[in-house]
């Protein structure tokens, strides 16, 4: 299967190498569903309570470790001979699994960088951030697939 986005202009023979049984242009919701990271979204909130358990290190290393996961399947599901991976749709999917991380109250390690440099006293900044990963999900679920069409040919 590949998670290649087809644009109204792309190649005849970019689509006869990426399945014979595809449409010839992606809708918004094909082009939506391959543009969510779900090997690595489904994963998160079923080993984050293990990591949790073990300590904040564990959620941090879990985070990196399924964003690397992403990469590497995304580079691989979107590469055509010849063409190589479609990047763009790769940074977009990392994009997506990095807000998604926040959404389920994970982390990267982050925080605790820029709360380090930035004393917060007051701890609203939770709420804050709960609030705004859920408006990037929404806006860059919905936006997303409007703007990016995949290949031009």
């Amino acid at each position: 299967m590949s998670l290649r986005i087809l644009a109204p202009q792309a190649g005849t023979e970019v689509r006869s190498q990426v399945a014979e049984t595809s449409t010839l242009v992606d809708s918004y919701m094909e082009r939506l569903v391959k543009l969510v990271p779900a090997e690595a979204v489904a994963a998160y909130p079923l080993i984050k309570p293990l990591a949790v358990s073990v300590g904040d290190w564990a959620v941090w290393f879990l985070s990196w470790v399924l964003l690397g996961v992403v990469v590497v399947l995304r580079w691989q599901t979107t590469s055509v001979a010849g063409r190589g991976p479609q990047r763009t749709a790769v940074v977009i999917a990392c994009v997506s699994f990095v807000i998604w991380v926040y959404v389920l109250k994970g982390d990267f390690g982050l925080s605790s960088a820029v709360q380090t440099f930035v004393p917060v006293a007051d701890t609203k900044i939770v709420d804050t951030t709960e609030f705004l990963s859920t408006l990037a999900l929404v806006i860059w679920t919905i936006v997303i697939p409007v703007f990016y069409k995949g290949d031009t040919g």
